[in-house]
């Protein structure tokens, strides 16, 4: 693909990605099984997935797949809601309440169930088929062991 050849430039190359799959290769199948929305065979795949490690690279991304006139579609972003341990999930939707009337999240059927938990065992929620497993969407966990 010219876009994989764009990308892996020298003049863009400095840092690697940390995921660069295409759909021949394995990594990219291993990537899209944990996305419901890619679970019907007859759903389009990406062609490319990337994932910078640097916010510098993201021009680069988007540089390539205007030159080579790919579609993009971008997933992350800020956070919308942060909790602390012990946290329900009905505590999480309160939060993503109170940051936006637009953004959900793959939260626990039911709001007395613990968030720690329900994403440590993967997330899969009500809202997975719109928005994937719990475990897909956590941006950071911040570990503290009673401290």
């Amino acid at each position: 693909m010219k876009i994989v050849t764009c990308l892996l430039l020298p003049i863009f190359a400095l840092l690697p990605f940390s995921i660069l799959a295409s759909q021949s290769n394995a990594r990219h199948q291993d990537i899209l099984q944990f996305n419901q929305r890619f679970a019907k065979p007859e759903t389009p795949k990406p062609l490319l997935i990337v994932t910078p490690k640097e916010e510098s690279q993201i021009q680069n991304v988007i540089h390539c797949s205007k030159k080579h006139d790919i579609q993009m579609r971008i997933r992350g972003g800020d956070a919308i809601a942060m909790v602390q341990s012990g946290a329900t999930g009905g505590e999480l939707y309160y939060a993503i309440a109170q940051k936006s009337n637009t953004f959900g999240f793959t939260g626990p059927t039911f709001s007395s169930v613990g968030i720690a938990g329900f994403v440590g065992h993967g997330g899969y929620g009500a809202l997975r088929r719109k928005y994937g497993l719990a475990a897909d969407n956590i941006i950071d966990i911040c570990p503290h062991y009673g401290r």
